[in-house]
């Protein structure tokens, strides 16, 4: 018995017999694809994708913060030059557009570096270190608080031990020296180590702890010092001038 394929229909098929032609249907072929590799495929494409914006996100980031603690380096180093008949500070100051910064903190042993601005938002401490609006500011009696990522300008503290010194220079030209006498590791919730008390000078830096860890940290690192001397405001200085300038407008009122 012989059969003819119908060339307008792929899926009939004409078999011929000795009395009659009938047609008889051709199984149907089904049509599949693989579906864990497509699936694959779309998780390599998305895990791309999202690498390569939080490269994108992370490169932004970084370069704010070094371009911004550049500017900061040299807005700092007019503030301590004496005054000359141009302005110089004001015109620094002018110049640079986020806040200028208050203080700069160095830790010599563990390398740690940076420039303090006011304020403990989001976008400050992405490019700076953070100053607590609520504590003592530099030459007020109280506890300073500064605050800084874990994995920017406060990674050295991992290392951090008891008796390191810490500088801290104020855009006045003074520079106050401190000395590490404690380390805490606290719950985010304990606000204690925030609070101030005017009978007691002292410096402390927190970050967040564990530094190795992925994600939002479930634990505070508290570093509290205590000073050990500070330098004299130099004559000149930003700070010496406002006063005489506030003291000019007093007495012309």
């Amino acid at each position: 018995m012989g059969s003819v394929r119908n060339a307008q229909s792929p899926f009939l098929t004409f078999r011929r017999g000795p009395e009659r032609r009938h047609i008889v249907p051709r199984p149907r072929v089904s049509f599949s694809y693989d579906e864990p590799h497509y699936a694959r495929l779309w998780t390599r494409w998305i895990s791309l994708t999202a690498a390569a914006g939080c490269f994108i996100w992370c490169g932004a980031v970084w370069m704010e913060r070094h371009l911004y603690q550049a500017q900061a380096r040299e807005t700092f180093a007019e503030l301590g030059k004496p005054a000359e008949p141009e302005p110089r500070v004001e015109k620094a100051l002018r110049s640079f557009a986020p806040p200028p910064p208050m203080a700069k903190l160095e830790i010599a042993r563990l390398h740690v570096s940076g420039f303090v601005e006011d304020g403990l938002d989001s976008e400050t401490l992405s490019r700076a270190i953070g100053h607590s609006p609520q504590s003592a500011k530099l030459g007020e009696r109280g506890n300073v608080v500064l605050a800084a990522h874990r994995d920017t300008f406060f990674a050295g503290l991992k290392d951090v031990r008891t008796g390191d010194a810490i500088e801290v220079e104020a855009a006045d030209g003074k520079v106050y020296r401190y000395k590490v006498t404690r380390i805490l590791i606290i719950d985010p919730t304990e606000d204690w180590v925030l609070k101030s008390d005017p009978s007691r000078n002292m410096l402390t830096l927190i970050t967040c702890y564990p530094f190795q860890f992925i994600g939002s940290a479930p634990n505070r690192l508290v570093v509290q010092a205590e000073p050990v001397g500070s330098s004299t405001v130099p004559s000149g200085s930003l700070l010496s001038r406002d006063r005489k300038h506030a003291r000019s407008a007093s007495e012309g009122i």
